[in-house]
C-alpha cells in the first residue's frame, strides 16, 4: 500500500507537469574533481547520478528512507539493520564503509547507457572489497570469470531477467546490472565505462543539472544528475512499456536532480524541461494574499493544477488511479492551518477549492440550520465575504464564485487571504509541515481523523515525524518548465 501511495503521487505529478504541456583520469573540463565518479561515465548516458563522495549519497538516501518512511512505516534504522544482517554493512552509516573497503571520502556515481544500471565505487582497500564479496558469495553462489583489458569481471547470472556483473580496477568497484531483455553486447558497460574518459562531464547535462540545482546553498550541491528522458522512454518502449502512455510525456525534455544534507539539513531539487511551459488555463490562481497569509503555518497543502487536464493522460498510464482521480469531487485545492482546537472548535486558517460541480459548495451550506439569520454580509477589497456565526459550530467566513469556494476561520483571517488585489506567486503544488508547532496529542487527533487508526502506527509515524522541525515540498514554474524542491531541518 505505500509504495502504491508514492507511485500514485509520482504519477499525478509527472502528469501533471506533461498535462501542462582502469581508465585515465577526466580530461574534459567540466568533470570538475568534485565529481570524481564522472570520469567512468559515457557522453551517450541515458542517465546519470553522481555524488562528490559516498559519504554524501549515504547521507542524502537516509534522509530519503526516513522520509518515506514515515509512509511506510519504517524508518532509516529498520533499513540500517536489514542492511548490516544482509550486507555486514551500513549503506546508511559512512563509518561502517572500511569494513567492505569503500571509501567514505571517494566518488560515487549510478548510470546507464540504456535502463540498465553501473555503479562505480571508489575504494580504499580492494582486497578488503574482494573478501566481502567472497563472504557474500558463501553457500554455493556459482559466478562466471572473464577477463577485459587485463581485469577480471564476474558475472552471477542467478536469475533469467537479471544478470549482476562486477570488476575490481584503478581502487574502484564496477558494479552492472543487466535487465536481459535489453540484450546488450557482451562486457559493452565494462567497455563504455573503461573508455568515457569524462565524456558526460563534459556533455552540457552536467553544467545544466548545475544551473538547474536550486538546493538552497552557494555551494555545488553534493549530489547531482540527469536524465535524457527521451530516451530513457524510447528504451521502455522497446521492452514493451505502452507506447501510448509514453507518448503522454512528448513534451518532457531532460530532468536534472540535486541534493544536498548534514546532520541539521536537506534539500533537494528535481528540474523537469517542458516544451511549450505551462499554459494558464492548466493552473488556478490562489487567492491574491493567499501566499502571505499561509507563511508560517504549520501545516500547508496546494494543489493547484487542474486534475481535469492530469486525468485523460494519466489514463494512459494507470487506469485505476485516473479513474479515481476522476471521482474526486474537486479539482484543485488549497489549505492551512496557522492554530487548531479541536475541543474548542477553534483555530485559525482557510481552505480554497475548485470543484466539479458548481453548486456543490452551496448545496452544502445550505444543509446549516437556520444559516440566513447567523450571515453577515460585506465587502473586502471589493469582494463579496459572508461571515458566519451559528450556536454549536466555529465562526467562519466564506466567499462562494462559479465553482469555487473561500473559507477561512479566525479573526480578519479571510481579509488577509483575499488581500489587497497586490497578487503573490503562489506554488503550483505544496505540502509543509512544522512537527514542533503543535502538540503530540493535536498531531494524534489530525493522523486518527486522517484515516490512521492504528494507534501504535500513529505513535510511530508522529515519533518520525518529530524528529524534524520543519518538512516542506514545493512544485513552482521555471523560464524552462518547472522545479520540485524539498527542504527538511532537523532538531
Amino acid at each position: 500500500m505505500p509504495s502504491r501511495a508514492l507511485r500514485s503521487l509520482g504519477c499525478v505529478v509527472l502528469f501533471a507537469l506533461v498535462a501542462c504541456h582502469g581508465g585515465k583520469g577526466a580530461s574534459h573540463p567540466g568533470a570538475p574533481l568534485a565529481y570524481p565518479a564522472t570520469r567512468w561515465i559515457p557522453g551517450d548516458a541515458t542517465y546519470a547520478v553522481t555524488a562528490r563522495r559516498s559519504r554524501d549519497a549515504a547521507i542524502v538516501l537516509r534522509d530519503l528512507v526516513a522520509v518515506v518512511g514515515m509512509i511506510g512505516d519504517f524508518d532509516e534504522r529498520d533499513a540500517s539493520r536489514g542492511a548490516m544482517k544482509e550486507l555486514g554493512f551500513d549503506p546508511f552509516d559512512p563509518t561502517t564503509f572500511g569494513a567492505v573497503g569503500v571509501d567514505p571520502d571517494g566518488g560515487l556515481a549510478v548510470f546507464s547507457q540504456g535502463l540498465s544500471p553501473t555503479f562505480a565505487i571508489a575504494l580504499t582497500d580492494p582486497a578488503t572489497t574482494t573478501a566481502a564479496i567472497d563472504r557474500l558469495r558463501q553457500g554455493g553462489i556459482a559466478v562466471q570469470v572473464g577477463r577485459e583489458q587485463g581485469v577480471e569481471v564476474y558475472t552471477f547470472a542467478g536469475d533469467r531477467e537479471v544478470h549482476v556483473h562486477w570488476a575490481i580496477a584503478d581502487k574502484w568497484l564496477f558494479v552492472h546490472i543487466e535487465i536481459r531483455p535489453e540484450h546488450e553486447a557482451e562486457l559493452a558497460w565494462f567497455r563504455a565505462l573503461r573508455a568515457a574518459d569524462g565524456a558526460w562531464a563534459g556533455s552540457p547535462d552536467l553544467a545544466a543539472s548545475l544551473a538547474a540545482a536550486r538546493t538552497g546553498g552557494p555551494d555545488a550541491p553534493t549530489v547531482i544528475g540527469a536524465v535524457r528522458l527521451p530516451a530513457v522512454l524510447a528504451k521502455m518502449v522497446a521492452l514493451g512499456a505502452p507506447r501510448g502512455c509514453a507518448d503522454q510525456l512528448g513534451a518532457v525534455g531532460r530532468i536534472f536532480v540535486a541534493a544536498r544534507s548534514d546532520a541539521r539539513d536537506a534539500r533537494g531539487s528535481i528540474a523537469v524541461e517542458l516544451a511549450g511551459g505551462i499554459p494558464a488555463d492548466a493552473t488556478f490562481a490562489a487567492p491574491a494574499g493567499w501566499a502571505t497569509a499561509r507563511d508560517q503555518a504549520p501545516l500547508q497543502a496546494e494543489w493547484g493544477i487542474d486534475l481535469d487536464r492530469v486525468v485523460p493522460r494519466l489514463l494512459a498510464c494507470d487506469a485505476g488511479l485516473g479513474r479515481e482521480l476522476a471521482r474526486l469531487p474537486v479539482k484543485a485545492g488549497r489549505a492551512y492551518v496557522h492554530s487548531l482546537d479541536l475541543d474548542d472548535l477553534d483555530g485559525r486558517g482557510a481552505a480554497w477549492v475548485a470543484t466539479r460541480e458548481p453548486r456543490m459548495v452551496a448545496d452544502m451550506l445550505d444543509e446549516i440550520p437556520a444559516r440566513s439569520l447567523a450571515e453577515h454580509k460585506r465587502t473586502a477589497h471589493g469582494v463579496p465575504v459572508v461571515d458566519v456565526s451559528v450556536p454549536m459550530l466555529p465562526k467562519f467566513s466564506y466567499v462562494l464564485g462559479q465553482g469555487t469556494f473561500l473559507g477561512a476561520a479566525g479573526g480578519g483571517e479571510i481579509d488577509r487571504v483575499i488581500g489587497d488585489g497586490t497578487t503573490q506567486p503562489a506554488a503550483l503544488a505544496r505540502i509543509a509541515v512544522a512537527p514542533q508547532a503543535w502538540p503530540v496529542e493535536l498531531w494524534d487527533e489530525l493522523f486518527k481523523a486522517a484515516g490512521l487508526s492504528r494507534e501504535g502506527a500513529r505513535g510511530r509515524t508522529i515519533a518520525r515525524l518529530r524528529r524534524w522541525t520543519l518538512g516542506e515540498i514545493e512544485l513552482s514554474t521555471t523560464a524552462t518548465g518547472v522545479i520540485l524542491t524539498a527542504h527538511g531541518a532537523r532538531k
